[in-house]
Order: C-alpha cells, then sequence, then structure tokens
C-alpha cells in the first residue's frame, strides 16, 4: 500500500484498535492513521538518567537501579487489597518498594535480583517508592529512554496510544514528504520532516528531541507566515473607496480636552495615509494601557463619519466595551443613540447606534472567537 492511502487510512483498521478504540480516539481529533502521527505528546519523562538512593528526594520520580535484599513481603489488609513490599538497596542506601494488587509478582521480584526501578518517592513517614516500574537492565523498554506522555481520554492508555503511534512510524519507515525546500532546511539547520515526526514521539536523545521540537515549530510559523504573504496579496488586489482625512479633523482634535501626544500624531498620519489608498486598509497599534490607542480609533472613526462611513469599535470584554462607551460619549460631540441587548446563539451584544457627526457601533462579543 501506498504511504498516501496508508497515512488516510481509517484509523480502526491499525492493529490493536478496532471500533471501541477508534471511538475513543475520535473524541481527540484523531481519525487517521495521519492523524496519530501529528497527535504530538503534552509531555516528556527522561527515564535516561539513574539516581542514587541517598540523593532522592521527596516527591521526585526518578529512576534507581538496585538489588532486593529480601522475599517479597505479602500483607492483606482487607478483601480486594494487598500489599507487596520489599527492601531494595544500591550501596549508597535501602529503599522499600511498594505495589497494591499485583498478583504474581512474588514470582518475578527474588532475593539478589537487580533491576531498574522507576517510580515516585515517598520519604515520610519512612523511605519508599511507589507502584515503580520495574525491568532487568540488560532488557530496557520503559526505562533508559525518554518516553513521551499523550493526552488521553477514556478507553485509552498511554501503552496503546504509544504502540499505534509505533505501529504508523513502521509502516511508513522513512517514506514521509518534506514540504521544506531543502535550501531552507540547510539554511536553517533544520533536520527533515521524517526525523522531526519519528523524534518527536520516539526521541533518541534530549538533542534529537529538541531538534525535532525545533524543525516542527519553524515548519508551523513558515507556513503560517506563508500563508499571511499570500492573504496580504490577495487583499492587494481588492478595491476599497479611499477615506481621506476631512478638513474638520483638525478641529475635532482641538476641541479634544488634551493635546495629542507626537506618537499618537504619527500614528494617525500613518492610518491617514492607508486609508487614503484604494486598496483596504490594514494595521495594528500596538501600546500599554492608558497610551491613549482608543482616541486614536475615535479619530479614524471621526474621519469616516464625516465621509458618510460608519465605523464598528469592538472590545473583549463587556466591562471594556462600556467604558469604551462611556470614552467617546465624553468626546465633545453631538449625538443621539439607542442600546440595548440581544441574546442570540450563546453570546450577548451591546450595540450602540450613534447619529450626526459620529456614526459608529459598539459591539461586545462574549467568547466570540470560542463560539466560533
Amino acid at each position: 500500500m501506498d504511504y498516501k492511502d496508508f497515512l488516510s487510512q481509517d484509523i480502526r483498521f491499525l492493529k490493536g484498535v478496532g471500533e471501541k478504540r477508534a471511538s475513543a480516539f475520535s473524541s481527540l481529533g484523531v481519525h487517521t492513521a495521519g492523524d496519530l502521527l501529528s497527535y504530538f505528546p503534552r509531555a516528556y519523562e527522561d527515564r535516561t538518567q539513574l539516581k542514587k538512593i541517598m540523593e532522592c528526594q521527596h516527591e521526585e520520580t526518578v529512576c534507581i537501579r538496585a538489588t532486593v535484599l529480601s522475599s517479597l513481603r505479602k500483607n492483606i489488609i482487607r478483601r480486594n487489597m494487598t500489599v507487596y513490599s520489599v527492601p531494595v538497596s544500591d550501596g549508597t542506601g535501602t529503599i522499600e518498594l511498594v505495589w497494591f494488587n499485583l498478583r504474581y509478582l512474588d514470582q518475578q521480584i527474588k532475593p539478589g535480583a537487580e533491576f531498574i526501578f522507576y517510580g515516585k518517592i515517598q520519604l515520610f513517614p519512612k523511605k519508599r517508592m511507589l507502584t515503580p516500574l520495574f525491568e532487568q537492565p540488560q532488557n530496557q523498554q520503559q526505562t533508559g529512554r525518554i518516553i513521551p506522555i499523550y493526552p488521553l481520554s477514556s478507553g485509552l492508555t498511554q501503552k496503546v496510544v504509544f504502540s499505534c503511534i509505533c505501529d504508523v512510524l513502521s509502516k511508513i519507515d522513512g517514506a514521509f514528504p518534506d514540504l521544506l525546500p531543502p535550501e531552507v532546511r540547510e539554511k536553517y539547520h533544520l533536520c527533515s520532516s521524517y526525523d522531526a515526526i519519528y523524534h518527536i514521539h520516539l526521541p533518541q536523545s534530549s538533542k534529537a528531541l529538541k531538534a525535532a521540537r525545533h524543525r516542527l515549530v519553524f515548519e508551523e510559523l513558515f507556513f503560517m507566515q506563508t500563508a499571511l504573504f499570500l492573504l496580504k496579496e490577495r487583499r492587494d488586489t481588492l478595491s476599497a473607496k479611499p477615506i481621506p482625512a476631512p478638513n474638520s479633523l483638525n478641529d475635532f482634535i482641538r476641541s479634544l480636552p488634551f493635546p495629542l501626544t507626537g506618537a499618537q500624531k504619527r500614528v494617525l498620519e500613518e492610518i491617514f495615509q492607508d486609508l487614503r489608498k484604494s486598496v483596504p486598509a490594514n494595521r495594528l497599534i500596538q501600546g500599554d494601557v492608558g497610551s491613549g490607542k482608543t482616541i486614536v480609533a475615535a479619530c479614524a472613526m471621526f474621519a469616516a463619519a464625516q465621509n458618510q462611513m460608519q465605523s464598528a469599535l469592538m472590545a473583549p470584554t463587556e466591562i471594556l466595551a462600556a467604558q469604551h462607551y462611556e470614552t467617546l460619549s465624553a468626546l465633545p460631540l453631538r449625538y443621539r443613540h439607542r442600546t440595548f441587548n440581544r441574546i442570540h446563539a450563546g453570546r450577548r451584544t451591546a450595540r450602540c447606534l450613534p447619529t450626526d457627526s459620529l456614526r459608529r457601533i459598539v459591539r461586545h462579543y462574549r467568547d466570540a472567537c470560542a463560539a466560533q
């Protein structure tokens, strides 16, 4: 099967998935084998470093290499609750390992046997490690490496998700398209797309993981910037009615209870350079709280009104929308307005419809982005 066909294959056909697990994956937005490759870990556990028992800290999750000192002790607390414990030592200290309801554990943990243990340390009331993973040093699968941790939903485990991703990676075996041009990869010292996908899921080292993250972040920003350039080119082909600065703008500015700063005047000039053109304007004004961005917007809205056009001032919260309304209402302008609230599609919209010299609409969208 071609790798493209395989990556577009429904996830329920992967080994060990089936209908039930496919439904669980679907709730996470994973529908195809290709979606799995883009389902990145939320965190990593570095199990490559061994720590001495004497150096272990409270609530720290660590790997230790230690020898079992005695036979496993079994303590039945109550029905369906059995506690297993055994002391181990690495020569620098001793710690007690504790498991709950693990049958057949006594067949694996034998006195004198050496294991790699991975778990969380507790120092109180005594030094112990709760429900640790354990493996023989010569057969490490879950220790001695960096382990990815994935977001889960009901019906899925870390082992299932990891196994499915490993299955997909083994099937494509390097056959993965690289959308970045070779000269871009070489200029910015980026690994291949396949290497990035492979090491983000199966990092062989911290260095490989860092390189994978760097490549994926660069790729995302690269395509986002490319899309923005395309949008800008498309916008430049559109037409818009020019909005020149009216002669009355200076009278409006002089009537304000405070003079504009040099920066405000400069930004206004840049805004009208855009508005005088026959293409849509698109400008971001950035400034600290209280730096005077609202009055700059009010000047542009005044110019639009003088050119028989309308303006919309949108705020992310109802409180801020009310503040903007009060600010603009205090300006030396004659207009009458009508306000009302409307519930629509889960959003509360406050509208202000002024007339006369300044036509504007103050709208508040509560959680507009989330609703859309």
